[in-house]
């Protein structure tokens, strides 16, 4: 863990990866597969816009996890794929297979341990 704040931390992430996107950006464009510089400019337009409703989202849950215990965060991290697991069942009628259902459930019996683990040591 870093100690920088939010937004220069996360300028910092966009700095490092920005030359190895544009790399890749480039040899998608020369082998005529990327959407970006291939298509039409309002194509561009939502594309552009795209990353602003990535990056938003982004630095303000970075800005968050500084204000609530590691802990908390770590909830949170497992309720987030849980809910969009649920969503993609119960709204888009997703299909679950055998294996995505164990693994599902070995990794919530494990944060069901931990929680059980401490509740039991403030007890």
């Amino acid at each position: 863990m870093i100690d920088v704040e939010a937004i220069p931390g996360l300028l910092l992430e966009a700095i490092l990866l920005t030359p190895i996107a544009l790399l890749y950006i480039l040899f998608l464009a020369f082998n005529h597969q990327a959407a970006f510089l291939n298509d039409t400019a309002m194509t561009h337009v939502w594309l552009v816009l795209s990353g602003l409703v990535t990056v938003i989202p982004l630095v303000l849950f970075t800005a968050g996890v500084r204000l609530v215990s590691m802990i908390t965060t770590g909830v949170l991290l497992y309720i987030t794929p849980t809910l969009q697991f649920l969503l993609g069942i119960w709204v888009f009628n997703e299909q679950v297979n055998p294996d995505q259902l164990i693994g599902f459930s070995c990794i919530w019996m494990g944060v069901v341990l931990y929680s059980y683990s401490l509740i039991q040591s403030q007890n």
